[in-house]
């Protein structure tokens, strides 16, 4: 008893176990890659001190790294002193830049291209690329120290970015700014098993005919949006301008599969309605309130994400208790990582943790668990009484006693196999509705126990009829007989 309990719980712990491991592979494995992470300490400097940006001196000042830049509302100088260059020295190279600003470039005090072009007001301004990459000439290159400067600004973001500056590193010289494909190249291949997942729910849930299932569907739908905003940025080197719209779709999808999975076990679970309702309307305020006053669309939807995957492992635990079952536990089990990931790697949660969970957890619970998320229709107990409504009494008949009914007008004649005929009130078509399935109309007047039938024949004229095995005689209206043969062959 001690050993099937403990093999029980096991299998509870299983998605649990396979969600941590593949969050530590991601991690380990650093995806997504191909691109450098580069925050140098960089020196900010008043928007009038283009002198003291451009000279050779390095200015005074506190360091601070890179992506804490915010160059408020106007325009600023940024310098970056003691710029450490590649390996190999033979390569052409280029300083790469990224993020929702403008600006112009200078490799040791000399313009070597322009991100847009930066201005003191949003008038002045016009919107640079997302990704911005700068050839630098080799004779200005310095073979003891280099230093960088920007005249930087962000009028036209449209909200108030986390970070401006998400890139800032000297690599080899490439003709193509735009983020490369490799460093999506996870999520692209992850998007093909979202695809065959959401298929294969969605088609398990129309089969089946269980409606919460069709919230699983909706959420991978939205995570896929998210997901090809996401790689978006591979295929087109858009104004930083756009950069606002593109992380508000892929906030709107990965909250919408967060939202979708609180949806589904609230249609499959229920732990009452006052307290359904309390953990709703928490959840959706405190979500709305971290969309609203948050700063930088990141921590916007991750913090989403985290109160509704947090709402729904609250929900899936108290049903547990109350159902006094660890069904529910199965998910959360598998929706704990989620958490996990988020709050260590909130950045890259987005970029790849949110994808490569789902296909795990889904993935596993359909090769492991076929009948998990997308339960089996429970067929109805049939019943094994009828009960006859005559004029003046109600009686009760074993269903297995019954071999034939007849309609005769508005009421229906019931034969049972003692030889003997009940007369019922309901027409046959009531009554039919009342009966196993077993029960099979084979005519417009005539309905029988399959189980009781010997053999179909034909007779004169192109009739056909039934034998039952008490030696009565049926007919069978013709447009029932490829149907009647079908259901007689199961």
């Amino acid at each position: 008893m001690a050993y099937e309990r403990l093999k029980h719980f096991a299998s509870l712990a299983e998605p649990l176990a396979v969600q941590l491991l593949v969050a530590v592979l991601v991690l380990a494995v650093s995806w997504p890659a191909g691109e450098p992470v580069s925050h140098p300490d960089v020196r900010v400097l008043d928007g009038n001190a283009a002198q003291t940006a451009l000279g050779p001196d390095s200015p005074e000042g506190a360091l601070l790294p890179s992506y804490r830049v915010d160059p408020g509302d106007s325009a600023i100088w940024v310098r970056w002193d003691g710029v450490v260059l590649p390996d190999d020295a033979s390569t052409p190279l280029a300083l790469m830049l990224s993020g929702p600003f403008s600006a112009t470039i200078y490799w040791n005090g000399d313009e070597i291209g322009r991100k847009g072009q930066p201005g003191t007001e949003r008038a002045e301004e016009v919107a640079g690329e997302i990704d911005g990459l700068y050839a630098i000439p080799a004779a200005l290159v310095r073979s003891d120290t280099n230093y960088v400067s920007l005249r930087l600004s962000s009028h036209r973001a449209g909200y108030t970015p986390s970070t401006y500056i998400q890139i800032m590193a000297v690599v080899p010289y490439r003709a193509d700014a735009r983020r490369s494909l490799r460093y999506y190249a996870p999520t692209i291949l992850i998007s093909g098993a979202l695809t065959a997942l959401f298929i294969l729910i969605l088609r398990l849930a129309l089969g089946r005919q269980y409606p919460p299932a069709l919230w699983l569907a909706a959420g991978l739908a939205a995570l896929m949006i998210a997901l090809l905003a996401e790689i978006s940025r591979a295929l087109i080197n858009y104004p930083y301008d756009w950069h606002q719209p593109r992380q508000a779709i892929q906030m709107v999808g990965a909250c919408g599969f967060c939202a979708s999975l609180l949806l589904y076990t609230a249609s499959r679970w229920n732990i009452g309605k006052y307290t359904g309702w309390f953990i709703s309307l928490l959840t959706t305020a405190v979500s709305l309130l971290a969309v609203v006053f948050l700063r930088g669309y990141d921590a916007k939807s991750v913090i989403a994400c985290m109160c509704l995957i947090a709402a729904s492992l609250i929900w899936l635990g108290l049903a547990a208790i109350r159902r006094k079952a660890p069904e529910p536990l199965l998910l959360a089990g598998g929706l704990l990582p989620y958490l996990v990931f988020a709050e260590m790697v909130r950045a890259g949660f987005l970029d790849i943790g949110i994808f490569v969970l789902t296909a795990s957890l889904f993935g596993y619970l359909l090769v492991r668990k076929s009948d998990y998320l997308v339960p089996l229709a429970q067929r109805p107990a049939e019943p094994e009484r009828l009960k006859i409504d005559a004029t003046g009494s109600n009686r009760f008949v074993p269903t297995a006693a019954i071999i034939s009914l007849h309609a005769s007008g508005n009421y229906t004649e019931i034969g049972l196999e003692d030889g003997r005929i009940e007369l019922d009130n309901r027409n046959l078509g009531a009554l039919m509705q009342a009966l196993p399935s077993r029960f099979y109309r084979v005519h417009r007047s005539h309905a029988v126990d399959l189980e009781r039938v010997e053999r179909l024949s034909a007779a004169e004229g192109s009739r056909y009829q039934i034998h039952l095995s008490d030696g009565r005689v049926v007919p069978v209206s013709r447009r029932e007989v490829k149907a009647l043969r079908e259901r007689l062959s199961r």
